[in-house]
């Protein structure tokens, strides 16, 4: 996909999780995951300040995902990334290679998810290259 196939409020596949576009530039896109996402909140204590309580969970609460502004982060997707962007979910079968600008996609989400450069994501990189040695 290019940035002049969305448009604000248009909800796209990419990575296998579905998005919904914020913003288009003239070459980039920026957009919300509508995927459920952890929330994480802290409570100070009334007596020590300097205590603080974590509370975590999960929700897939659609309140979060209305703005502008956004209660979630929003990402942004360059020309290179947009080229993983699709309007159906095309997820493929665990066999079928993986085009540059997806493996790139998958990266970035997974290091802006703070999985760090050995997340889920390059696991499965590394399983699909490992598999397409042994093809050869």
């Amino acid at each position: 996909m290019t940035p002049k196939d969305f448009n604000i409020g248009r909800e796209f596949w990419c990575g296998g999780n579905r998005w919904r576009c914020t913003d288009v530039g003239s070459r980039v896109v920026v957009a919300i995951s509508l995927e459920p996402h952890e929330v994480v909140s802290l409570v100070c204590d009334q007596t020590d300040p300097a205590k603080h309580i974590e509370h975590r969970y999960m929700t897939d609460d659609p309140a979060w995902f209305n703005g502008p502004p956004y209660a979630v982060v929003e990402q942004v997707f360059d020309e290179d990334s947009l080229e993983a962007c699709s309007l159906t979910n095309g997820e493929r079968p665990d066999d079928a290679p993986m085009s540059d600008a997806e493996q790139q996609s998958l990266q970035a989400i997974d290091s802006f998810r703070g999985s760090g450069p050995k997340g889920a994501t390059q696991a499965l990189l590394e399983d699909r290259q490992a598999d397409r040695i042994h093809e050869t």
